[in-house]
């Protein structure tokens, strides 16, 4: 399962020290059994903490869950 989560990965996070609603992230570097996530997307009551921790956190890996993005062709 480790090996889904690498590098520029978008993904869903729903747990996570610094904010306490999930948030939609960017895989940046895997770390032992963490990923260190830079934030997309947050809940506006997580605004501060985000800034705080500079949009970037370090989750485990079991509380992610990968993303797949859709693109639409005409």
């Amino acid at each position: 399962m480790v090996n889904t989560f690498q590098a520029n990965r978008i993904v869903k996070c729903y747990k996570s020290n610094d904010l306490s609603k999930p948030f939609v992230g960017k895989i940046s570097d895997v770390i032992d059994n963490d990923a260190i996530v830079d934030i997309l997307d947050y809940d506006p009551s997580d605004r501060y903490a985000a800034y705080k921790v500079n949009y970037t956190v370090r989750v485990k890996i079991c509380d992610i869950v990968p993303l797949e993005v859709n693109r639409h062709t005409q």
